[in-house]
């Protein structure tokens, strides 16, 4: 079987965001849809196919296992299929431990839940991104008397970094036919990585914030019906991130390699982050059913 183009790419951001260790991921394709799991369950994306279905049976892979884009299923597992003059190559992807049923169910929860409260979204255009930092672990959105700003912090040496809108035609807004944010709202913290991983997908994301849930928002792009869940930080006075509730993969909670270090006294200066309810790691959200956004 030969992937389609639109999907190819797909597969193909995917698997440079791994190779790059930006957004390492599973890859899991069944009839018309596709999603994108990351390895820290933080971010789940998914993709709609508007032609026929492609994948008859559910394939699931290792987003840096993509090797080619003609594929089938032998033994339970994916094989990528090269073909040359004199030669025939194939590599066979490892099984993921989750598989596209959970997905799907894990993802139309997630979304199930906007749906008891109120929403407001921001616009942010992909010609923001040079202004941030990538260094910089995360990201803190709050408002600012309706009007979205992002805020990154270094903890360690004070310095901040603070974006503003700028008039109706800036790199975010909140007028695109949507909610704008409340006067007082956030902060509320997305790890920098998961964020600018998105643009790979789209020029253009919308951020959705509800009421109902405090752990994540929904994300859209303009790209094969984008739509996605991406996980708030958990920080504490220091302004660490935890990943998970489960502490992912045992890594120390510290921002920096190397132990322990203090934060600067002017690390706070602006919003206070303070304690937080995580949703970082996406198995630990509850919710029932599906929503009016469900996708299968």
């Amino acid at each position: 079987m030969k992937v389609p183009s639109k999907i190819e790419a797909i597969f193909a951001q995917a698997a440079a965001l791994h190779q790059a260790g930006r957004l390492r991921s599973t890859i899991y394709a069944h009839e018309d849809v596709v999603h994108i799991l990351n390895g820290d369950k933080t971010v789940i994306l998914f993709f709609m196919n508007p032609d026929p279905p492609t994948f008859l049976e559910p394939y699931c892979f290792e987003a840096d296992d993509y090797d080619s884009n003609e594929m089938e299923i032998a033994d339970g597992r994916v094989v990528f299929v090269q073909r040359g003059e004199q030669f025939e190559r194939r590599k066979y992807a490892r099984i993921p431990p989750v598989t596209s049923a959970e997905v799907s169910e894990l993802f139309q929860r997630h979304l199930t839940e906007f749906e008891a409260g109120d929403e407001s979204e921001i616009t942010i255009h992909k010609e923001m991104l040079p202004l941030l930092d990538p260094s910089l672990s995360h990201l803190e959105i709050i408002s600012d008397r309706g009007n979205p700003v992002f805020i990154q912090r270094d903890i360690y040496t004070g310095s901040l970094i603070r974006l503003d809108r700028r008039g109706d035609d800036g790199l975010f807004d909140t007028t695109e036919g949507g909610n704008p944010l409340p006067d007082t709202f956030g902060p509320v913290g997305i790890r920098t990585a998961d964020f600018m991983s998105l643009f790979s997908f789209s020029d253009t994301i919308k951020i959705i914030f509800s009421t109902a849930v405090k752990g994540y928002c929904l994300v859209e792009g303009e790209f094969m019906g984008m739509l996605g869940v991406v996980s708030f930080c958990l920080y504490d006075d220091l302004g660490t991130i935890t990943l998970s509730k489960e502490e992912t993969n045992g890594r120390e909670k510290s921002e920096k390699p190397g132990g322990e270090r203090k934060a600067h006294p002017e690390a706070g200066a602006g919003s206070q982050p303070g304690k937080q309810e995580s949703g970082a790691d996406l198995r630990n959200q509850e919710g029932e059913g599906p929503g009016k956004r469900v996708r299968t």
